[in-house]
Formats: structure tokens, sequence, C-alpha cells
């Protein structure tokens, strides 16, 4: 064979060498990956508690209960003491005040407004509340304006009052309490339920709005 014949069929042979050797790399990884999955989805599952009609039915007296609970709880003289306290340092904001710390907020900034805010005594009352209580993943209250006023955790958001749940809650200044439905969290492996309850004022209007996250998978262990 000639020798530029011969080099054609060498170059030819590493090229093709090369694409098979990219092809099963891939291939190597999309196994991988779908591996992966397959074992995530299995640990999902044995994370799932049991929600048939009886489990169902356990769950949702759980769910009325903590309602309950919560309600007394922004009913209470000293959460309503603490409430107006945290509320008044808000007024002297305006709406671009409000987008800016909005915005800055979501960024991971604005720590030391987060700091004050966890440290508040109407922080310290919702965590006393979520230490006698168990199953709450997070709580955190918000002024009529939206504006996170008192919090368990940092949130993703300082202003709420563009999400659909504030302003089914806030209803207008009327309030209604309500809850969503049980979804399972797969980044946390838990049953999970979101509670919406409205703080209503000295003479029945709503002041402000809370919210609350209820770990069933916690609470359903427990009993």
């Amino acid at each position: 064979m000639p020798l530029k014949q011969r080099a054609l069929l060498r170059s030819h042979r590493q090229v093709w060498y090369g694409l098979h050797m990219r092809f099963l790399y891939r291939l190597s990884i999309l196994c991988a990956i779908a591996l992966c999955t397959a074992c995530r989805a299995e640990l999902s599952d044995t994370a799932r508690i049991d929600l048939s009609p009886t489990a169902l039915a356990d769950a949702q007296i759980v769910i009325d209960s903590a309602k309950n609970d919560l309600q007394l709880l922004v009913q209470r003289p000293d959460f309503q003491a603490r409430f107006r306290q945290e509320y008044e340092k808000n007024t002297s904001l305006n709406l671009a005040d409000v987008q800016q710390i909005d915005t800055q907020w979501q960024q991971g900034k604005q720590e030391q407004l987060v700091q004050n805010i966890l440290s508040a005594s109407l922080s310290q009352t919702l965590n006393q509340f979520r230490a006698n209580k168990r199953g709450y993943d997070e709580i955190f209250v918000t002024d009529t304006h939206g504006l996170v006023i008192g919090m368990t955790n940092r949130t993703s958001d300082y202003r709420q009052a563009d999400e659909a749940w504030w302003t089914r809650t806030y209803a207008d200044g009327e309030g209604e309490t309500y809850h969503g439905a049980i979804e399972y969290d797969e980044s946390a492996g838990v049953n999970a339920v979101l509670i919406y309850v409205p703080i209503i004022g000295e003479n029945g209007e709503v002041i402000g709005i809370l919210k609350a996250v209820l770990n069933i998978t916690a609470v359903f262990e427990e009993l």
C-alpha cells in the first residue's frame, strides 16, 4: 500500500477511535445520571408518609389544630404588642425604598436588616412558639404592606404582598385563614403544608399576615 494511503488510513482510524471514545464517555455519564436519579427516587419514596384516606384524615386533624394554635398566637396580647412595635419601624418607607430593599434582600444583601428582624422580640415570640409546637419548619409575619417584620428563618423575599397567597389571606382587608395542599418536598424529603393566618387588630381590621410551614412528616413521626 502506498505511503500516502497508509497515512490517510491511519488518520481515519484515529478519528474513528476519538469519536468512539467520546461516545463511550457520554454514554457512561448518561448511565451514571440515570442511576443517581433512580436511587434518589427510591429514597424519596421511602421517605414519604402514608397518604391513605385514613392518614389524610389524621393529617387534616393535625392541620386544623395547627391553624387554631396559630390563630390563638396572633391574638395574644404580647404578640400584638410586639407586632405593633415592629410595624412602626416601616412607616417611613416609600415604594422606592421597599423595592430597593427587596431587590438587595433577594441578592443576599441587607444582612443588617435581616439580623435586626431575626433578633427582634416578635421573632423571638415566633421561635418560642415553634419550640413548644413540634413540626413548624418556618414561620414569618408581614405588615399590611407585605413587608417581613418577624421571622424564624431568612425569607427569600422581603416584600410578600405580590404573592397570591398573601393577597388571598389579606382578602381586601377582611382576612381569610386557610391552608394549601399537602405537598412532598423532595429536597427536604418531607410532606409539608403551608398555613396562612390574618392578624386582626383591636378594631377588627387586618393589620398583618402570618405564614407557617408545617412539616406533616415530623408531626406523624411523633404520633
